[in-house]
Order: structure tokens, then C-alpha cells, then sequence
């Protein structure tokens, strides 16, 4: 019965750790497979064979494995291409894509200078253009100038010339990080490297014969580059050193906006229109006489000259300091590409322009010189009518200086009128880039309250008509046709706008080169004369007259301090008389007489010349903050 029994180590309960594990899927599948061949082999030595089979079973099992990996690395390496591929091609496409916007940037860029007359405007844009493209840390624009006197606001427009001064670089543009380079100056012996732009070479470089035709197909440009900055003794530093490299090239163009070329460009449009004229009278006389079979006559073309041209140096740099790298051939070779192209548009676009002001300027000048030259002793012989006629009506006892006065406004308002039937045709030259005799209208300007900081050159008096230009507007007419030469003015006149130095100033310009400008000019010439010539007149006037009532009233006062004197004087001599006629001491009881001294001074001033005398009000003087009353010499 005790053997029926099992132990409790023999029971069916929890399975041991090792059964678990053999009886594992992947554990008892390849049991059951090695029992299987062990059983179909039926080897002699079953352990062995069991043994042998489990290994090369392992074996088979790990070149499985890592063929299985291989195969999932060659995926995963294939699906790491295809993606690298793809990001390859999305970086290339946003490449190709920011390139184009780039060259579209540029495309639009390089389409509105062509455009454009005013290149210098795009200087900005197109510094900051170019810095963008080669990243540049800074890129500056410098334009080559003679250094100037100083000037004071009450210098003329000429006083900041010295024939004799040095030149000097002025930077005029530069890279929004690098606006503190506007307005500084490089002197030749601060700067070699920039300043050897302009430098002849000490010797030609011999070229060979094979490089002759690329020389004359691509001219030679002469650069500055300096591959370290920090170390170069020829570069000026306007901010902290830092390592870096330093290109520059220099942009020099022939200009024709200037008044020599202006004037020949005139004289030879003239002389071009008349032999264009003679031309086609011969043209019309050989048609007319032509024999049947004759040769046809061939008739040279008559073209305008090139315009006479004077050099403006300039130069356009860059820098990579604090990137610490050199600048490459192809960054180099654009920066020479757009000095190229910017030569090219600025002489393109002062061409076009002088061209266009000669051409308006002949039509003008076909309009006004024949009432120039026709009608100015009219216009002399109306003006002296002017003023005898409004005398005339004026009554014969009023002082001569109030009719002169009034003779001179009527004269002001005729040259009102003329000037604004004409000004429309001043307003024109406003589409002009070379104007002559601008003076005139800064001075009126000056007049009208324009501060002299708006539209001058900076470091002179002489206006820049660009800016000058753009205060002939509907204001402007409508104070030229409100301006009134009389009359208090107390508002505070700057110095340069006070009537005596605009007087001074407006002389200064010859009318009778004016009068061979333009009909407007002269206008404006005039009005400004008689405006001036009033307006002194007024003042002067109008003191003379207070210092007059000045005079009376100082004069009635001490007439009436004397009188004062003289009636005090005769009451104290009358009384005394009285006093020796009267005893005087007290006698009581007897009635005495006394002195009447308001009877006295009655009869005073009944004597001829004692009559009391008025002493007008207290005369307060005219402000007039342009004219200074030691300039107006009223006595």
C-alpha cells in the first residue's frame, strides 16, 4: 500500500523553472524537431547526434538572424537614402527656389535702375543688395570729394569753394548694420589701400599676345583686396578691428549734369537744328532739279555731339570683419559685375536726362525770346507808366518819399501779375535735373519760410535742387500772390532770409545773364527786386515818421517843461511885486488885500505865446523782424 503512495516532491503541482523555460515555443519547437531527426537518423550514439544537431541547428538559426538584420539594415538604409534623397531634394528645391526669388529680387532690382534717372537712389538698396548676396559683414559707398570751407548760414552760396583743398572720400551709402559709415571721411594718407584705387601703377604689366584679345573683350578693372585687414597698415579702421578681409572697387562714370555741358548741349541742339533746316532746303532743291537717271544724292545724317562729361570718382566696398574669411573669386567677380552695371545705368540715365532738359529748354526758349527780345521795351515803358500814372493820382501836398513809395508798390503788383502768369513755366523746370539760376528761387524760398537746412548741400549755402525743387507748390503760389511788402511784420526772420541780405544776395546773380535764360526767370528776378526795394522803402518810412513823431513829442514836452518854467517864474515875480506893494506885517484891526495867484496865471496865459501846449501820446514804434533799424537808416 506504501508504494501506491507518491512523495510530495513527485506530485503534479507548480513545474519547475527549467520545465517552463523547455517548454517555451521557440525552446520546445526545436526539441521537437532535433527528436524528430533523432528519431528518423536512429544514430548509435543518440547524445551525440542530439548534441551535433542543436549546434548546427544555433549556427543556421544566427546566419538566419544576421541575413534577417542585413536585410533589414539594407531596408532601413534604403529608406534612409530614398529620404535623404528626398530631404536632397526639398533642401535643393527650397534652394532653387530661394535662388530664384533671389535672381527675381535682383531681376527687379536691376529693371528699376534701368528705369530710372535718379540712380543714386538706389544706392541703398543696392549696397544692401550685394552684401546680402557675397555676406559681407559691412558694405559702404564712398564718393570722392574736395573738402570744403567752413561756411555761416550769412556766407554765400559760393563760400564753401577752395580750388586748393584736398581730396577727400565721403561716404554717402552703406549697409543698414553699418549706418554710422554715412557722412565719415577717409583722407588719401588715412586710407592707401582705397586710395590706390586711383593710383597709376609704376609699371604696365607686359601682356602677352594671347591675352590681348580677352584684354580688349574684357577691360581690365583695378581692385583693392586685402586678405587680412588687421594686419594691413593701409587700412583705416572706423570701429573696433576685427579679423576679416577687405574688397573695393573703385565706380568712376562720366557725368554731363552740370551747366557747361547744359549750355553746349544748347548751342550745339541749335546749331544741329539749323544745318537739319539747310539740309532740307538743298534736299527740296535737288528733288526739284533732279534729272531721270540721275544718281540719287546722298546727304550725310547731322547728329547732336556727345555731350561734354567730367569725371565723379567713387567707390564701392566691402568687408567680412568678424567672420575672419577671405572673400572668393566669385563673390569678388560680382561685386566688379554690378560697379560695371551701375557705370553703365548712371551714364545712361545723365544722358537721358540732360537730354530731355535740352529739349524742353529749346521749346521754352523758342516760346519766350521773342517777347524777350521784342517786347522788353514795352515792358520798360509800362513799368515807368505805372508808377508816373499812380503819382499822378496822388495829392500834390503828400511828401515825396510816401508817393515814391506809392509809385514802387503799383510797380510790385504789376511784376506780381507777370510773375504769376508765368509761373506754371517755372514750375516746369522742376522735371529738369540742371536748372540755372536757382539762386533766385532759394532766395525765394528764404523769403517764403523755408529753413535753409531743407534745401541746401550739407556743409554749404548753394541749394540742391532736388530738394529745393519739391517747395514749387500750390503754398508757394499762394504766398507769392498774398505777399504784401507793407505793413508791420514782427515775426522773427532768420539771418540769411532778412531783406537787406536777400537784397545783397539777389544782386549778386547778373540779370543780364538772366535775361538770357528765360521769361519766368526773369519774372521771378524782378518781383524779388521791387518786393525788396518796397519793403525798404516801407520800413524806412515808416521810421523816418516815428523818429518825426518822436522829435515833435520830445520837442512839446520841453516846450511845455519851459513854459512850466517861464509861468512859474512870472506867478513868483508877480507875488513879490504884490508883497512890496502890501505891507505885510500884522496889523491888527485893518483888512488887508490878498495875492490872486489863479488871476495871475490867467493872465499869463493870455500873453501871446503863453498858450498851454498839447503833448501828443507816446509814439510806439512798428515792429519789422526783418529789417534791423540800424540797417534801414531812417534819418
Amino acid at each position: 500500500m506504501s508504494n501506491l503512495v507518491k512523495h510530495s516532491k513527485h506530485t503534479i503541482g507548480k513545474d519547475y523553472e527549467a520545465l517552463n523555460y523547455l517548454k517555451k515555443e521557440e525552446i520546445s519547437s526545436v526539441l521537437s524537431m532535433a527528436l524528430g531527426e533523432l528519431y528518423l537518423s536512429k544514430p548509435k550514439n543518440q547524445l551525440y547526434f542530439l548534441g551535433n544537431w542543436l549546434l548546427n541547428y544555433s549556427k543556421s538559426l544566427k546566419k538566419q538572424v544576421k541575413a534577417s538584420h542585413e536585410l533589414d539594415n539594407q531596408i532601413l538604409l534604403q529608406i534612409d537614402h530614398e529620404k535623404a534623397l528626398e530631404m536632397q531634394k526639398d533642401s535643393e528645391a527650397k534652394i532653387a527656389e530661394e535662388a530664384g526669388k533671389v535672381h527675381e529680387k535682383e531681376g527687379i532690382l536691376r529693371g528699376l535702375i534701368g528705369m530710372t534717372r535718379e540712380v543714386d537712389e538706389f544706392l541703398p538698396k543696392v549696397i544692401e543688395h550685394i552684401s546680402n548676396h557675397i555676406k559681407a559683414a559691412a558694405g559702404y559707398i564712398g564718393l570722392q570729394e574736395k573738402v570744403k570751407k567752413q561756411v555761416t548760414p550769412l556766407d554765400d552760396d559760393k563760400a564753401h569753394i577752395d580750388d586748393d583743398a584736398p581730396w577727400v572720400i565721403k561716404y554717402i551709402a552703406a549697409t543698414s548694420n553699418s549706418q554710422f559709415m554715412i557722412d565719415q571721411i577717409l583722407k588719401e594718407e588715412e586710407g592707401q589701400a582705397t586710395w590706390g584705387l586711383w593710383k597709376e601703377d609704376e609699371e604696365e604689366d607686359i601682356q602677352e599676345e594671347e591675352n590681348l584679345e580677352e584684354t580688349k573683350r574684357k577691360p581690365k578693372i583695378k581692385v583693392c583686396s586685402v586678405d587680412d585687414v588687421v594686419s594691413d597698415p593701409r587700412i583705416k579702421f572706423f570701429d573696433v578691428p576685427k579679423l576679416g578681409a577687405y574688397f573695393a572697387v573703385p565706380l568712376n562714370y562720366k557725368t554731363c549734369l552740370y551747366e557747361q555741358s547744359f549750355d553746349a548741349g544748347i548751342e550745339d541742339a541749335l546749331e544741329c537744328r539749323k544745318l537739319r533746316a539747310q539740309q532740307e532746303e538743298e534736299k527740296i532743291k535737288f528733288e526739284s532739279g533732279a534729272v531721270e537717271g540721275e544718281e540719287q544724292k546722298e546727304f550725310e545724317e547731322i547728329k547732336e555731339a556727345p555731350f561734354k562729361t567730367s569725371e565723379i570718382r567713387m567707390v564701392i566696398a566691402f568687408d567680412t570683419m568678424g567672420q575672419d574669411r577671405t572673400f572668393t573669386e566669385q563673390e569678388k567677380e560680382y561685386v566688379i559685375y554690378w560697379v560695371g552695371y551701375l557705370k553703365e545705368q548712371w551714364e545712361r540715365a545723365e544722358n537721358e536726362s540732360l537730354s530731355h532738359d535740352i529739349q524742353a529748354f529749346t521749346t521754352i526758349r523758342d516760346r519766350d525770346f521773342p517777347i524777350i527780345v521784342d517786347k522788353g521795351h514795352e515792358r520798360s515803358e509800362q513799368e515807368k507808366s505805372v508808377i508816373e500814372d499812380t503819382i499822378k493820382t496822388l495829392h500834390i501836398s503828400l511828401p515825396d518819399d510816401f508817393k515814391n513809395l506809392e509809385g514802387q508798390t503799383a510797380l510790385f503788383e504789376l511784376c506780381r501779375n507777370r510773375l504769376l502768369g508765368e509761373l506754371d513755366n517755372l514750375y516746369m523746370f522742376k522735371e529738369f535735373k540742371v536748372v540755372k539760376h536757382i539762386r533766385v528761387i532759394q532766395l525765394l524760398l528764404y523769403l517764403s519760410g523755408v529753413k535753409r537746412e531743407d534745401v541746401i548741400e550739407p556743409g554749404t549755402n548753394m541749394m540742391k535742387w532736388k530738394k529745393g525743387k519739391n517747395f514749387l507748390t500750390n503754398d508757394l503760389r499762394e504766398f507769392i500772390a498774398e505777399l504784401k511788402p507793407r505793413g508791420s511784420k514782427p515775426e522773427k526772420v532768420e539771418p540769411y532770409a532778412k531783406t537787406f541780405k536777400l537784397e545783397k544776395d539777389l544782386l549778386k546773380v547778373s540779370f543780364e545773364e538772366v535775361q538770357q535764360y528765360c521769361l519766368s526767370m526773369i519774372f521771378l528776378y524782378k518781383f524779388l527786386e521791387q518786393y525788396l526795394k518796397v519793403r525798404i522803402l516801407d520800413v524806412t518810412y515808416r521810421r523816418k515818421e516815428y523818429l518825426t513823431k518822436v522829435e515833435i513829442r520830445e520837442n512839446a514836452k520841453k516846450a511845455a517843461e519851459e513854459l512850466a518854467e517861464r509861468k512859474q517864474k512870472y506867478l513868483d515875480e508877480q507875488k513879490e511885486a504884490f508883497d512890496k506893494e502890501n505891507d505885510v506885517e500884522l496889523d491888527d484891526g485893518i483888512n488887508r488885500s490878498f495875492f490872486d495867484s489863479v488871476k495871475v496865471l490867467s493872465e499869463f496865459d493870455m500873453i501871446e505865446g503863453n498858450q498851454p501846449i498839447e503833448i501828443p501820446e507816446d509814439v510806439i514804434p512798428d515792429e519789422d523782424g526783418d529789417i534791423d533799424w540800424e540797417e534801414s537808416n531812417p534819418n
